[in-house]
């Protein structure tokens, strides 16, 4: 924490000095500490606009000095872009270890704020600084892993960079059949600024026939490529990497009087323009030209210039220092994730272990349910059976009944006669009646002999089984008296005597013959309801009906018809 406030005081010291100051700027150490970092990446970037990347540098890393762990996701945004552009004014400026330091800063910032969109950025200003050590093979992963993030956020002008990039570190790696797939996917691309991608297209084209030994056609589009660059981008850097190309080009078939003029365009333009790592590209390529050509003292002078330069920029040391922080980079993401993932692991070991306990608890209620629907079903099965059973027993009682009846039709005549012998052997005194439903000994001062009780009985059975008066509502024991011209006292009598019998339960086992008739006919009565047939044979009570059926059947109406319906 000293050492940021000692070096923060230290840029805010030199941006007071050396940044120029008008009316509209206000400078001072007070004012800087009142911004808002929005406010600070605003001014940073109007310097860097105003091509005063000194003063850009300064902002950011104020910016960049504020960030602490309780910055939110959406202010995350600004300080990993802070460390971005802080970080290319660094490579640009030769400072290739604060560069990287930068962009990892940038990478931490951006993962950590979920600034996912951002980071292809920072993986490709990763790899430019190991393509500048030549380590193209971390550089190439690097703009890999650049493409992939990319793809789910399909920005164009984003992939143009990556595969730009990865067309050159293919070549420089020999891969020319990568770089051609890479070089054929930039044609599909939908750029807003074309200008860029008409130089590269040049550019990398002569790059990739170069490296497939095709040097003419190679030195031809690179040729075009610093033409191109002259009349519509101006930029000496640009401008330097065609030149350093077409000088290995001429290299590689040994014209090397070609090759030595543009390295010394490019060394002049590099020079003039400060580009430093052409500077020493072209420094490096000219030593060995002058030398091949036998011209040892320019090779010497070249080579201590090079040697120089390099030493400012690209010493072991410093590249040593680079390897050493994405090392640690990369271990601190690997712990971090490693710890992530056995948080992960402890939480889904609970999660499996509780998923288990609910598993078991279920498995275990399946397993009482299925043992209870198991038994229900039996027994459910068994009482189906039952009444099955007892179904087939009141079809065949049904059965005799009729069986019964057709004996009993042929003997009507045999029953007429002895109505009328009835009539003839009525006592004539007037019986008074009285209802009782007691047991025999009432009956003991009856005047009925056993030949009149059977006549009386006969006729009784005639109005009972073949009329269906007693399906009226009104249907009773004086009524039933009545059809057989007797006294209620009489048929009671032998009613009860015969049948051992009250005359409630006398009518009930005709009613419910009846009903079970009824039933039984699907073809008439299959649009029936229960009740209805109830009210159809003289019941008023539905509920006292559907207990009598059962006493009598031992199964309710509803299953009776269900079964006589299959």
């Amino acid at each position: 924490m000293r050492n940021k406030i000692i070096l923060l005081t230290i840029l805010i010291l030199c941006l007071y000095n050396f940044c120029p100051i008008n009316a509209e700027e206000d400078t001072t150490y007070q004012s800087i500490l009142q911004y808002s970092p929005e406010e600070l990446f605003q001014k940073a970037e109007r310097f860097k606009a105003e091509s005063q990347e000194d003063s850009a540098h300064l902002y950011y890393s104020i910016i960049l000095s504020r960030y602490n762990d309780q910055i939110t996701p959406e202010e995350g945004k600004l300080y990993a872009q802070s460390a971005n552009k802080a970080g290319v004014i660094c490579y640009y400026s030769g400072n290739y270890t604060g560069a990287f330091n930068l962009y990892i800063e940038g990478l931490k910032i951006a993962e950590k704020s979920k600034y996912v969109e951002y980071m292809p950025n920072l993986y490709i200003n990763l790899g430019n600084i190991y393509s500048i050590y030549q380590d193209y093979e971390i550089g190439r992963s690097y703009y890999e892993k650049a493409l992939n993030l990319n793809k789910q956020y399909k920005n164009p002008d984003i992939d143009f960079k990556i595969l730009t990039n990865l067309v050159q570190v293919c070549c420089f790696m020999k891969d020319t059949q990568q770089a051609n797939k890479y070089f054929k996917e930039i044609q599909f691309l939908h750029l807003q600024d074309s200008v860029f991608k008409q130089y590269f297209d040049r550019f990398n084209l002569g790059l990739i026939y170069v490296t497939d030994n095709q040097s003419s056609k190679g030195i031809y589009y690179l040729k075009q490529s610093v033409d191109y660059c002259q009349q519509y981008i101006n930029d000496p850097a640009v401008e330097c990497s065609s030149l350093i190309e077409i000088s290995k080009a001429y290299q590689q078939v040994h014209r090397l009087d070609s090759a030595l003029y543009y390295s010394k365009l490019c060394y002049e333009l590099a020079r003039k323009n400060q580009v430093k790592d052409m500077l020493i590209q072209s420094l490096k390529d000219l030593s060995d030209l002058y030398e091949r050509k036998g011209d040892l003292s320019k090779s010497l002078a070249c080579k201590s210039e090079y040697l120089s330069q390099n030493d400012s920029i690209f010493n072991i040391r410093e590249f040593n220092k680079i390897k050493k922080m994405q090392f640690l980079y990369e271990t601190e993401k690997t712990n971090n994730e490693i710890a992530m993932l056995n948080k992960e692991r402890e939480i889904k070991a609970l999660r499996i272990k509780q998923q288990n306990k609910i598993l078991f608890s279920i498995a275990l209620g399946l397993l009482i349910t299925a043992a209870f629907l198991v038994i229900l079903y039996r027994q459910k099965r068994k009482l189906q059976e039952t009444y099955q059973d007892l179904f087939q027993r009141n079809r065949e009682i049904m059965l005799s009944e009729e069986i019964y009846k057709k004996i009993h039709l042929r003997s009507e005549a045999r029953i007429k006669e002895l109505e009328n012998k009835l009539k003839e052997l009525q006592p004539e005194e007037n019986i008074q009646e009285k209802e009782t439903d007691e047991d025999d000994k009432k009956y003991q001062k009856s005047n009925l002999n056993d030949e009149q009780k059977e006549i009386l009985l006969e006729a009784i059975n005639h109005v009972m089984e073949d009329t269906l008066e007693f399906c009226n509502v009104d249907f009773s024991l004086e009524k039933l008296a009545s059809l057989v011209n007797s006294n209620s006292r009489y048929v009671s009598q032998v009613i009860n005597e015969t049948y051992h019998k009250n005359f409630n339960l006398f009518i009930n086992e005709y009613r419910i013959k009846e009903v079970r008739k009824r039933l039984m006919d699907t073809e008439n009565y299959s649009n029936y309801t229960i009740k209805a047939i109830a009210e159809s044979v003289g019941y008023k009570s539905h509920a006292n009906f559907v207990l009598i059926f059962k006493k009598y059947t031992g199964i309710t109406p509803s299953m009776f018809q269900k079964m006589a319906n299959k």
